[in-house]
């Protein structure tokens, strides 16, 4: 299901993930973020804002507020 609000995945969506990715790339996973939706690049609405939502990650795994990228 969407997610209501930024947060941690749920245990077994992190499960998942981590499994995924460990298998296709061998690399471990710290953690597994949720967003209702995700920031767009204001240039090309349709594209992922990747530069936004890293800083929004790094904030958020480094101690900061869990608040909407």
């Amino acid at each position: 299901p969407p997610a209501r609000r930024p947060g941690l995945a749920s245990a077994a969506l992190a499960a998942s993930v981590r499994s995924a990715v460990r298998s296709a790339s061998g690399r471990p996973v710290a953690a597994v973020l949720v967003v209702p939706q995700l920031p767009t690049d204001v240039r090309h609405n349709s594209k992922i804002d990747r530069t936004g939502l890293a800083a929004w990650a790094t904030s958020v795994l480094s101690g900061g507020r869990m608040r909407r990228p």
